[in-house]
């Protein structure tokens, strides 16, 4: 895996505002503005880059606390764990993070009333409508990517007893929404009495969660869940979200990281994808 030249493509991918979208020249959204952050953060010669996407994220911030998708977007939602994770590792103390950490805090609906579903359709997915989690926006369905996001964001401010709370409705969470093999999805488990498998990306944000907040849940035919859809999905994305799970749980990721190695183009990137990119160089990092 060449870094350096992944690492040139992403601050050339950079747009002039200072966030980057999914693909060159696209507009800047906040998940790839924040991974490509994460990712440049500490590299000598991606200082200034790093400045200018700190001030981008900055600029970004609503009122309210959180973020929205992009710049132009004036509703608040699940982006915002993205730009907190960022900012708390690129600027700790910066005076964005804790109105977003209030923000998120209290993004999903405690009492349910968001999950609307009927109670046929609450048979046919093995959902709980009152299911304290996090949602992609405010007063909607709760899911896994968004809770565990919002978890990995949340995980220092333990020492608030709401937070902790939230955080171990989460876990629980976490336990109702694993499917039958062990790993996760998107969020339900079973769909019209069917049971539906697990994805590398969802377990993987999941252990990442659980590393933090219960790593005792964690159970190895969750790995091997993740391990099993990352082959057969082959994708740089899958590939790295496993890799990063599997290393900042204690185990190798060094298969899963050879194999994203030989993905990567000549030009430096994966699949020419700013956040693809970002997620690769970070698992070659180790952590998240």
């Amino acid at each position: 895996m060449n870094l350096s030249l992944a690492t040139q493509y992403l601050i050339k991918a950079q747009d002039a505002s200072g966030g980057w979208g999914y693909l060159p020249g696209h507009s800047p959204v906040v998940e790839p503005s924040a991974a490509a952050l994460l990712a440049l953060h500490g590299v000598a010669e991606a200082q200034g880059t790093a400045l200018q996407a700190l001030d981008w994220l900055r600029a970004t911030q609503h009122a309210d606390g959180g973020w929205g998708f992009c710049d132009h977007d004036e509703e608040s939602n699940w982006h915002t764990a993205w730009a907190v994770i960022a900012l708390q590792r690129a600027a700790p103390g910066d005076a964005a993070i804790q109105p977003g950490l209030t923000w998120l805090a209290h993004l999903g609906d405690p009492s349910g009333a968001g999950d609307d579903f009927s109670p046929a359709a609450s048979g046919l997915a093995a959902n709980d409508p009152a299911a304290l989690a996090w949602s992609w926006l405010p007063a909607e369905a709760t899911w896994v990517e968004p809770t565990a996001l919002a978890c990995l964001a949340l995980q220092g401010e333990r020492a608030d007893p709401d937070v902790a709370a939230r955080l171990e409705a989460a876990a629980g969470y976490f336990a109702q929404r694993r499917c039958q093999g062990g790993g996760w999805n998107v969020g339900n488990p079973v769909m019209f009495h069917t049971p539906l498998p697990a994805r590398a990306c969802q377990t993987a944000w999941v252990l990442l969660a659980l590393s933090r907040i219960r790593p005792g849940q964690v159970q190895a035919d969750d790995l091997q869940a993740m391990w099993q859809d990352m082959l057969l999905d082959g994708g740089a994305r899958a590939l790295a979200w496993a890799a990063l799970a599997l290393q900042t749980l204690g185990h190798s990721g060094e298969a899963a990281l050879n194999l994203l190695a030989a993905l990567q183009a000549a030009d430096g990137s994966w699949e020419q994808n700013t956040y693809d990119t970002a997620l690769a160089v970070l698992a070659a990092g180790g952590a998240f």
